[in-house]
């Protein structure tokens, strides 16, 4: 069930996507729009994960907020859980934001400092409940850090690299995301 939210991030960090690229002359930078980075999230849900015998998992209704402010990122999934046994649905939420940071080993924005700010599952029984989204928290917060986002294209990284330039520092932006080129 944790590895909801994580499954399709994940996922959507496989994909490829244009940046635009700012005159290297000028501000030296590859920008991801809001948009975009929102889109390769959505592709991926809903995202279903199964436990054999016991449950159904199911994440759905990412939604993508960019925190400027704190040069994060945040995003809000619904899960359901339905218990296999007696068929009994449970829905909850999660919460989380995150720095980023770029690896350059295998090309990706990935997240960095996660931290879960929300995890429950409202109608689950008592104690299981607490349980629940004590772990479901704790979990989280390791299964997401790491993940990738965002794979800039290697047009764009060859295109950078032969102006002498790699990438850098990432700012998030009110409406995207800016990954600074610095010489190499």
């Amino acid at each position: 069930m944790l590895a909801l939210a994580l499954g399709g991030l994940a996922a959507a960090g496989l994909h490829r996507a244009p940046a635009r690229a700012a005159g290297l002359g000028e501000a030296r930078s590859l920008s991801v729009g809001e948009a975009e980075l929102a889109r390769l999230v959505a592709q991926r849900f809903p995202f279903e994960l199964r436990v054999p015998d016991l449950a159904d998992a199911r994440a759905t209704q990412p939604r993508l907020r960019l925190l400027p402010q704190s040069n994060r990122l945040a995003l809000d999934v619904d899960l359901q859980l339905t218990e296999r046994v007696l068929g009994a649905a449970y829905r909850g939420r999660m919460a989380f934001d995150a720095g980023l940071r770029y690896d350059a080993a295998d090309p990706a924005v990935r997240l960095s400092q996660a931290r879960v700010r929300s995890f429950r599952f409202d109608s689950l029984p008592g104690e299981f409940a607490a349980t629940v989204n004590r772990v479901g928290r704790e979990l989280a917060e390791q299964l997401l850090e790491g993940q990738a986002v965002y794979r800039p294209r290697a047009e764009d990284l060859k295109t950078a690299e032969l102006l002498g330039y790699r990438p850098g520092t990432i700012t998030v932006l009110a409406d995207g995301v800016r990954i600074s080129l610095e010489p190499l």
